[in-house]
């Protein structure tokens, strides 16, 4: 290999051969803008055109054995909002014990919303989701 050699051409910011932003040949359909968009993944916020708008959020019930043991904290949820107007892929990212995470789990699937839209279509999106737990 003679050093110094330019490399084969490439579109978009990414490394080595692929097009966009990505690696190896895959496309990144948040790339360079001409690849087809696929509709029916969850986006991150910052790729929709408007956010999901939550409407009502439930507040989880403190557990007895959480008040017990004076359990305070904020339990953390990754949780998909999805295009037809329901949650899914509710996913613990931080917890806390006797019950309260799943209390909180529980609540984030009764989320209610208006789906998030991009190019003018209702799409899934991505969100995490705090619910604080303090004794007063």
């Amino acid at each position: 290999a003679e050093t110094g050699a330019v490399p084969a051409a490439r579109t978009g910011g990414g490394v080595g051969p692929g097009t966009g932003r990505n690696i190896g040949g895959r496309v990144d359909p948040a790339g360079s803008g001409d690849e087809a968009v696929d509709y029916s993944r969850p986006f991150r916020p910052q790729e929709v055109t408007r956010r999901a708008q939550v409407i009502a959020k439930p507040e989880p019930a403190y557990t007895a054995a959480a008040r017990k043991f004076h359990v305070q904290g904020t339990v953390s949820v990754r949780a998909v909002l999805n295009a037809s107007g329901e949650v899914e892929r509710v996913i613990p990212i931080t917890g806390l014990p006797h019950g309260l995470t799943q209390v909180a789990v529980e609540a984030a699937r009764k989320i209610k919303f208006v789906p998030a839209v991009k190019d003018g279509r209702n799409v899934s999106q991505w969100v995490t989701i705090q619910y604080n737990f303090n004794i007063y």
